[in-house]
């Protein structure tokens, strides 16, 4: 038995608008992000290392210099709309530069307005850590909450665990060994640096209840990183995306 997520877990999505230099024109790229809040209340933004470094999945935009990133969401309770930007960023990306994430520490920016005081973050305590994998199960259901194409309210896409959690996925176009989990679900473009979460599963034993399956509770086990393409070279969307493994993050905040 699975159970849904909150308006929370939607509202965790935050839409990025990514501006470079190019030789004194401007270029832009989108993507989804998600802020993170550590165990000592410093907040982070983070998304994939190729929404902000534009060479990293293409080599003819070497020469794109990264000059600002605007950030645009909803506060938790009243669903206010916010947008704030920040320039130049400092970011950290994973040793194993197969690893497709970014994390931006916001509080080493220099920010165009107020960040709110209410966004809706995502804690580090909610991360699934190495030793969580072992309860995350192929055919797992996830979700992960995006913002699909010019929509400016963010929805929730599903799918589940198509690869073995325990192992580092390798598919076609995925070159080298990284923490990656296949997932049988829809992403496109847009969708790059969205959180992915495991529903509840089972039944929590309470008081006068008592239940032997075990209940497993939500967490976000992943960064979402793209889609794999069919093998014909047609460029076809294969059916299956892939995410970083959560341990990815813990791993560059320690």
């Amino acid at each position: 038995m699975y159970h849904p997520l909150t308006r929370k877990h939607l509202y965790s999505a935050t839409r990025v608008s990514v501006y470079f230099d190019e030789y004194g024109n401007e270029k832009s790229a989108s993507g989804t992000a998600f802020f993170l809040r550590t165990s000592a209340g410093k907040l982070y933004l983070v998304s994939n290392r190729h929404v902000f470094d534009a060479s990293y999945s293409d080599p003819r935009k070497k020469n794109w210099a990264l000059r600002k990133v605007v950030a645009a969401g909803y506060c938790d309770g009243n669903l206010l709309p916010f947008d704030f930007s920040f320039s130049p960023p400092q970011i950290l990306f994973p040793k194993n530069e197969k690893e497709d994430v970014a994390v931006v520490d916001l509080s080493n920016v220099r920010i165009d307005g107020a960040l709110p005081g209410s966004v809706v973050p995502i804690e580090e305590s909610y991360l699934a850590a190495d030793a969580d994998f072992s309860e995350v199960d192929i055919s797992d259901i996830v979700a992960f909450p995006v913002y699909h194409g010019a929509s400016n309210q963010p929805v929730m896409r599903t799918g589940w665990v198509a690869s073995d959690p325990s192992q580092n996925f390798i598919g076609h176009g995925l070159s080298g060994d990284a923490r990656r989990i296949a997932i049988e679900g829809f992403s496109w473009g847009g969708y790059s640096g969205s959180p992915v979460f495991t529903l509840d599963r089972g039944l929590q034993s309470g008081a006068g209840i008592t239940y032997g399956g075990g209940f497993r509770g939500s967490k976000m086990i992943g960064v979402n990183a793209g889609h794999i393409k069919v093998a014909d070279g047609s460029g076809a969307h294969a059916g299956l995306s892939y995410l970083i493994k959560s341990s990815v993050l813990i791993e560059l905040l320690s």
